[in-house]
Formats: C-alpha cells, structure tokens, sequence
C-alpha cells in the first residue's frame, strides 16, 4: 500500500502521537508511507528521531494552493500503479486532500482517510466534504456521537469508530517499594488538562505522605500560579516540576498513582492507556470518552470534571489502600491488553485503505 500522513497540527500531542505510530507500524509491514508536515522543530523533531523525513509544506488550508499541488506530486511518485491513501487528521487537511485527488484523477487514484481526534459537533455547511471523505473514523463514540449533533443528515457519510491504541513495549522496572506513594501527571499544562485542579486536590491531602510529580510544558499565564499556589498551600516541596518528559514510561515505571484530570471532554484519552498499558491506577474525569476506556471502579476511578474534593477523596482512597490500588492495577492492565493492543487496531483502520 502507498499512504501518506499529513500533520498539521503546530504541536505535538495524541494525534500527532497517533499518526506516527501507525507510520511506523506501516513501515514495518513493508508499505510505502510518506510524511507531510509543517516547518515546526516540535514536530519534526520526533518525526526525524523515528527515521522519517517530512517533506514539509505550508497546509494552509483552503487560501493554500501550492500544497495541494505538491503533494499530488508525492502521490504520482509512489512506485507503480497502486492506489494512494492520503491520511489526516483534521477536517481542513480532509478539504485538501480531496483537491489532491482531484489532480491526480488522471494518474493515480487516491482515498482520503480523516480520523477525528476532537469532541465537536459537525457543521451542517460541510455536509459536502464529510460525504467526499471515503472514510471518517472516530477514536470514541463520544467523538461520534457529538459530531453526529451538528443536526445533518448523516446518510452517504462513510463512519467508523476505532478506539486508539499503543504500541506494545518493553518497559524498565522501578522499585518503589521504600518509597512514598508518587503521584503522576504527564501531558499539556493548559487549564483544559486540569493540573492546577490536581494542585488543589493534593493541598487537600497533606495529611497524608505523598509526592507528586506535573510533567509537560504550559505558558507562563497558567504554569506561575499553580507554582505560587503550591508555596501559598504549603506543598511546594512535595510537588516536583520537570517539564517535558521523553521517556514517559521510565515516569510510569516509578509511580504508583496516575491522574489525567482533564477538565474538557476528551476524544479518547492517549495519556490514559499509556498508564494502564504498565498496570498503573487511574483516575480521570468522566466527561468525553474516559468512561470508553475506564470502568470506574474497576480498572480505575472517575470523578467529575474540576473537582478538586472528588479528586482528593479518590487520591486519598489509593494512598491508604494499597490493596484497592494493587487490585485496579491488575484489572488495569489486562482492560489494556483486551481492548487497546495494536494489532487489533492496525487491522481495523487499514481495512479503510485500498
């Protein structure tokens, strides 16, 4: 198969995540994948480590006429006379790469494939496009469900729902067994991803012996005061900030609690699997897709959105209960390998491709 993935996001997170991740999986199953993208040393970066080399273009959008142009050149370069899957990731990409097929009609034929990574409704003004696209794949039915209330007729739209998945690995080891209970958090800091409600919660708990870790980068605007904040409620020292995290399993190997406090509803939900995948305990918000991945209760807990007492009453179940802890680890794990392994997905979105 021939397929090229376009990114043109201006950041790195779970879609761009998603995209190389299954560029890769191609690859190693012999197919001709290429990359598109941005000029953006954020998403370049990791694309380059994993052995690709983008070709980077402007995806502009509608006002952009040369990248369409170019990339109808990548497609007719593929060897021989195979079809050609163009894969994105936002609606306005899925715009483009129609104009591409369009300039290919007379040399290749080509599919486009849109995976929908947000929670939003649809438009009824592009009922068009969402009918041109071959195929739209949601990563929930939250995401589905939501964009299916933009209040069109959804006949002649071509859907799917497939839940992300990850890769498996291997994982180092870290005995935390000496030590207090390390509370994680690794993502955006943005006051969609709710850390300064995590902050609020553990000054809730500090009678209990803890230590936390926030992992990822943020403005200034909304890092500084969660940093004051931690001073002002006397937790500074318990509450470390390393920033950007690489290696994010080496973070998972050594806690023993995790948190994706989101507080806007997310699509799916990467950060989450990620942590179950090595059998860490959850807990997340019940708004968006959480309750797809997580049975609360069972394989983690959910609490509403920017409730900074639920969160501590459920941070404070964990600490003391090592046995409830121990127990939704497990169950944890093996939610992962039923339900979010790659193969299963590999198999099901490139059953979408020609």
């Amino acid at each position: 198969m021939n397929i090229i993935q376009i990114i043109s996001n201006k950041a790195w997170g779970g879609g761009e995540r998603y995209a190389l991740d299954l560029a890769t999986a191609l690859r190693s199953h012999g197919h001709n994948v290429a990359i598109v993208c941005r000029k953006n040393s954020g998403v370049t970066t990791p694309l380059r480590q994993a052995g690709f080399n983008p070709a980077v273009m402007r995806l502009g959008g509608a006002f952009d006429i040369f990248s369409p142009i170019h990339i109808a050149r990548m497609a007719r370069r593929f060897p021989g006379n195979d079809p050609v899957n163009i894969h994105v990731h936002n609606f306005k990409d899925a715009a483009m790469a129609l104009k591409v097929k369009s300039l290919c009609q007379n040399h290749r034929s080509v599919r486009v494939v849109c995976t929908r990574h947000l929670v939003k409704a649809g438009k009824p003004k592009q009922l068009a496009l969402y009918r041109a696209i071959d195929s739209l794949v949601f990563v929930s039915e939250t995401a589905r469900r939501e964009f299916l209330k933009g209040a069109f007729p959804a006949e002649g739209i071509n859907m799917d729902v497939i839940h992300n998945a990850l890769p498996q690995a291997d994982f180092p080891q870290a005995d935390t067994s000496h030590q207090p209970p390390l509370i994680l958090y690794i993502g955006r800091l943005a006051a969609e991803k709710g850390a300064d409600v995590l902050v609020r919660a553990l000054a809730k708990i500090r009678d209990l012996d803890w230590k936390a870790r926030i992992c990822g980068q943020g403005e200034g605007k909304y890092v500084m005061p969660m940093l004051r904040e931690c001073r002002t409620l006397g937790i500074d020292q318990r509450v470390e900030w390393p920033g950007h995290i690489d290696d994010v399993s080496r973070e998972i190997a050594s806690a023993q609690i995790g948190v994706v406090p989101t507080t806007a509803p997310e699509a799916f939900g990467l950060s989450i699997i990620e942590m179950m995948r090595q059998g860490l305990p959850v807990i997340s918000t019940d708004n968006g897709a959480q309750p797809e991945i997580i049975t609360d209760g069972a394989d983690g807990i959910l609490v509403p959105p920017a409730d900074a007492d639920a969160l501590a009453d459920a941070l404070r179940l964990l600490i003391k209960n090592t046995d409830i802890r121990n127990n939704i680890s497990s169950k944890a794990r093996q939610r992962f390998e039923q339900n979010f392994t790659y193969p299963a997905f590999y198999n099901a979105i490139t059953a979408h491709y020609v």
